[in-house]
């Protein structure tokens, strides 16, 4: 079994975090969108389009969509590198 050190992270350890990250934040979203669809959500509109639709505006809604979810799945993505790294020392210990 190999382990890593936090300055020898393999790249395929890194995108694995990224896909996994957006895996969970389309899995929450579907979730969200069932509650949207069936008027159960506590949020009038996800947040991140609401951001994006603060910042930019007036603009039409399909550029307000696709930049909100881009946003969310980055964020998703970003978040899931984070908790590699913060958890790195416990979770490396794994056969690639």
């Amino acid at each position: 079994m190999e382990t890593y050190s936090s300055k020898n992270i393999p790249n395929a350890l890194i995108s694995l975090a990224f896909v996994s990250g957006a895996l969970a934040t389309v899995g929450m979203s579907i979730l969200m969108i069932i509650g949207m669809q069936s008027g159960k959500a506590p949020m009038p509109e996800p947040i991140p389009i609401a951001l994006v639709k603060l910042i930019l505006g007036g603009s039409p809604k399909p550029l307000l969509m696709i930049l909100g979810m881009l946003s969310h799945l980055t964020y998703g993505a970003v978040a899931g590198f984070v908790f590699l790294k913060i958890f790195k020392e416990k979770s490396l210990n794994i056969k690639l």
